[in-house]
């Protein structure tokens, strides 16, 4: 479900190439579509052993993608220890790369 969420920022804002999130992002969008019950560690696990990212050394700012009521996505700078994802990347994860491909 995170990986759709994902690939709407890329859909819906111009000039993102890669999208960097915190777990607590990653809460809210899921709780924002309906999925309770995710913990940050349950999260971070996923993050780290599925998806194979790393957090940032330290907290540095980055751009924060939120949804809002109406369903637009906000944008703001916020600071902390955030996952970075490149365009290719969120296509691999909702396998959309093989079909990039052969466009």
């Amino acid at each position: 479900m995170a990986q759709i969420f994902l690939l709407g920022i890329l859909d819906n804002l111009e000039d993102v190439k890669s999208i960097c999130f915190c777990v607590s992002d990653m809460q809210d969008w899921l709780l924002r579509k309906g999925f309770r019950g995710h913990d940050s560690v349950s999260i971070r696990r996923v993050l780290q052993n599925d998806w194979n990212l790393l957090p940032s050394a330290n907290a540095n700012s980055y751009q924060q993608y939120r949804i809002a009521v109406d369903g637009r996505i906000h944008e703001s700078t916020r600071k902390g220890r955030f996952y970075k994802l490149t365009e290719k990347e969120v296509l691999k994860l909702n396998n959309l790369d093989d079909l990039m491909t052969t466009l």
